[in-house]
């Protein structure tokens, strides 16, 4: 399998992912920044084409009742993933550095996703902040979990963040921390 990697100042090269004597580790760890940071730009193509999509009602002249038939018909999508992609595409135009920490690899679209429901502007920052250099993974029900040398305060694992519906709270702890009601 040959992979074509490029950003967009450096000329294109290709290399075989099927031979690994032939590619270093830097040069496969540049692949992999450029196509994930290349991956979430054109996500973010595609969800606020989505929206442009729905926004405009232009389905119908495709012949679709709604956006999630459109969705389902033409790329598979579930009808929640289509209102997941329209709300986070919606969130993203209020959110520039989220916006632009995403479409540049440095966080992923599950942390993306997670972050649109929880910040504002004036508070996109200080998200973003607290999340560098720590590995997170999203898990489902809104709960990110964090890796760092240190556990965080009992003050610092709460934290909290406003919008247009109220106070909302996203728990983050330590890997290996217990949740409250989980068992040994």
């Amino acid at each position: 399998m040959l992979i074509q990697a490029t950003t967009l100042s450096d000329p294109p090269c290709t290399c075989s992912l099927d031979n690994p004597p032939s590619i270093s580790a830097e040069e496969l760890h540049e692949i992999l920044l450029a196509t994930h940071s290349a991956g979430n730009t054109a996500r973010r193509r595609f969800i606020d084409a989505l929206r442009a999509m729905q926004e405009s009602r232009l389905y119908r002249q495709l012949g679709f009742p709604n956006i999630a038939a459109y969705a389902d018909a033409t790329f598979h999508y579930a009808r929640t993933q289509v209102f997941e992609f329209l709300r986070v595409s919606k969130a993203l135009v209020d959110l520039p550095r989220i916006s632009a920490a995403f479409e540049q690899g440095e966080i992923s679209w599950s942390l993306v996703a997670e972050l649109t429901r929880v910040t504002d502007r004036d508070h996109e920052g200080e998200w973003l902040e607290f999340f560098e250099g720590r590995p997170c993974g999203v898990r489902g029900g809104g709960a990110s979990r964090c890796s760092s040398e240190a556990p965080p305060s009992p003050e610092e694992g709460w934290l909290r963040a406003s919008w247009a519906a109220g106070e909302t709270q996203l728990r983050v702890g330590t890997t290996g921390s217990r949740r409250r009601g989980a068992r040994a």
